[in-house]
């Protein structure tokens, strides 16, 4: 189990990688899950329905690195968004400047799983916290639900913490588990109780991401759920290394 001064640590190498996305509609979390390619193009990771109602109406969208006090306003056609409807993720590509990392943190394997128990970390821009205030927040996985290829945590999403990075430490050792898409309450008594956060994995937007080439404007649009998901008997869950 990692302690205070890791998770410390590890808040700061992937707080630095975070932007705040605010819409003509409200705002929420994003955070680059690649450095530049070769063109300079960034992929920016958030939940579609932070830039969904903007991306439908053609709404500008705003970046902000609050650390390093930049921002940029996204207007078409200066960005495209690759996205998945059903797994309410997206994927942001654009060549706008924001003073990011120009390193990548690693992203937990595709085919290996966290078990049960494990504690992860996540960060956002929660609408209740002052402006511009980057939160941090912990729990334990819950469960891996495999009809939606998500992870239940046992931790809050707060409002604005949408679309932000979930991570894993162990030691200086940092790993991307996925993005905070959604808080589901426990409404069985008719009324909200404590309930638990949907984490979904990044892994096949990074996989796209390195796939694309050319300008942001290109190949935009829906991405489709593998029409032949693997089968059942996945491989044993895994501690992250």
């Amino acid at each position: 189990m990692a302690g205070d001064v890791e998770w410390v640590n590890a808040l700061t190498k992937v707080g630095e990688r975070v932007v705040k996305v605010e819409t003509p509609k409200g705002s929420g979390t994003g955070f680059v899950i690649a450095p530049p390619d070769k063109n300079g193009v960034i992929g920016i990771a958030t939940a579609l329905h932070v830039i969904g109602h903007a991306t439908t109406w053609l709404q500008p969208i705003r970046l902000t690195n609050v650390e390093e006090k930049t921002s940029v306003m996204l207007v078409p056609p200066r960005f495209s968004v690759h996205y998945n409807d059903t797994r309410d993720l997206a994927l942001i590509r654009t060549a706008q400047k924001l003073s990011l990392p120009a390193t990548e943190l690693p992203v937990i394997g595709e085919g290996n799983r966290l078990m049960a128990g494990t504690e992860i970390g996540w960060c956002g821009y929660p609408a209740v916290a002052p402006s511009d205030t980057l939160c941090f927040f912990s729990g334990r996985i819950s469960a891996w639900w495999g009809d939606e290829a998500a992870y239940l945590v046992d931790g809050v999403a707060i409002n604005g913490v949408s679309g932000g990075p979930a991570f894993t430490c162990d030691g200086d050792h940092v790993e991307l588990v996925g993005v905070v898409t959604a808080y589901i309450p426990n409404r069985a008594t008719g009324e909200a109780l404590p309930g638990v956060s949907l984490v979904r994995a990044v892994n096949p937007f990074l996989a796209l991401f390195k796939k694309l080439e050319g300008k942001p404007t290109e190949g935009g649009g829906e991405v489709k759920d593998d029409p032949k998901p693997p089968p059942e008997q996945a491989p044993p869950p895994t501690q992250p290394s």
